[in-house]
């Protein structure tokens, strides 16, 4: 079995087809949340699919965001998140965050899923 880790800006074709099959899934993994975060955060989100072949064992969305914004946001409250001070500082600082994940569609898989990754896996970037 050879994993390979793929990475998309675009949502892939089936995502939300999976999303709808595992009892654990939210909000947070649908396209629809990276939208919002893009809009609201001027951010963009990467959706990563662990494969076997065709076959996804699992999927995760990771949206990019500034330390130094959310810092910043609780001491300036007043200013929305969209106002041009925080497109300045918006690549300041950043990170990769996630809610709830990875969704594991395979549990056979996943030890080899959390595995060192330097191991058993290829990683592909897609659309990037």
């Amino acid at each position: 079995m050879t994993i390979t880790t793929v990475v998309s800006k675009q949502t892939p074709e089936n995502w939300n087809d999976l999303i709808k099959t595992h009892k654990f899934a939210t909000f947070h993994q649908t396209p629809f949340f990276a939208d919002y975060w893009n809009k609201t955060r001027g951010q963009p989100s990467l959706f990563i699919s662990i494969m076997d072949g065709d076959e996804t064992l699992a999927q995760l969305v990771i949206h990019k965001h500034s330390l130094l914004q959310r810092k910043l946001e609780s001491k300036i409250s007043s200013l929305s998140l969209s106002s041009s001070f925080f497109s300045l500082i918006k690549n300041v600082k950043t990170v990769y965050v996630w809610e709830y994940g990875p969704l594991i569609f395979n549990q056979e898989n996943k030890s080899k899923i959390y595995s060192d990754p330097r191991q058993s896996v290829r990683r592909r970037k897609k659309n990037l």
